[in-house]
């Protein structure tokens, strides 16, 4: 059994991870639209270039106009 005190630290830590990754995903969506490279992207996050590439084209990159 979980303690209390721990049982709410990883909720907690749990509803935070999701909340960076909610911002990790608009700011690579938001580098690649701003010109940043996928390869670019992929080294800085140390992230694949296929997740870099889908999470770009799930956030609407490359615009279309």
């Amino acid at each position: 059994m979980i303690p209390d005190a721990e049982r709410e630290r990883i909720l907690a830590a749990l509803e935070s991870r999701a909340a960076a990754e909610v911002e990790l995903r608009a700011a690579v969506v938001a580098g690649l639209r701003a010109g940043s490279s996928v390869r670019e992207m992929a080294e800085v996050t140390g992230m694949s270039t296929n997740t870099i590439q889908r999470w770009g084209h799930d956030g609407g990159w490359p615009s279309t106009g």
